[in-house]
């Protein structure tokens, strides 16, 4: 287990150009891409392919993703709540923090340190008191992600 976690001054939108999601069609892992330009939808099981300007899109502090609205693939129940990941990389994030006992922050050039993803985390995910329980649902995700 790491004894320290050192915040890489990732924000809300550092894992935003992925979304692992299930297919509106098959209900299988598809995935959504963005970039500067669209948000793509594709199923590499049955094929399903869409596409949208990004134009407007939703961020939601929910389980899904902001250009679909679709379920993200990453998600299982934890601790009273629903613990979910948008993509490895995020997820790969939320282990770090999660296992560390010492968890250091960078204060950004502007002095917002709310801006910062580690800050915007919930508490009952933050807890000592739920390390383990939140490490075996973190795992459990890991599994998901084939």
């Amino acid at each position: 287990m790491s004894q320290r976690f050192q915040d890489p001054g990732a924000s809300v939108y550092s894992f935003d150009r992925e979304f692992l999601v299930r297919c509106p069609q098959c209900d299988c892992r598809a995935n959504v891409r963005t970039s500067e330009i669209d948000a793509r939808l594709t199923c590499p099981h049955c094929g399903t392919s869409r596409s949208r300007t990004n134009g407007a899109y939703s961020i939601s502090v929910d389980a899904t993703d902001w250009y679909f609205q679709l379920p993200l693939w990453l998600q299982t129940p934890c601790c009273g709540h629903v613990l979910w990941a948008r993509n490895l990389e995020h997820l790969a994030f939320l282990e770090k923090f999660v296992q560390a006992k010492l968890r250091e922050r960078p204060t950004p050039a502007d002095g917002y340190r709310n801006k910062l993803l580690a800050s915007r985390l919930p508490l009952w995910m933050k807890s000592a008191r739920n390390r383990d329980t939140v490490m075996a649902a973190l795992a459990k995700l890991r599994s998901l992600s084939g």
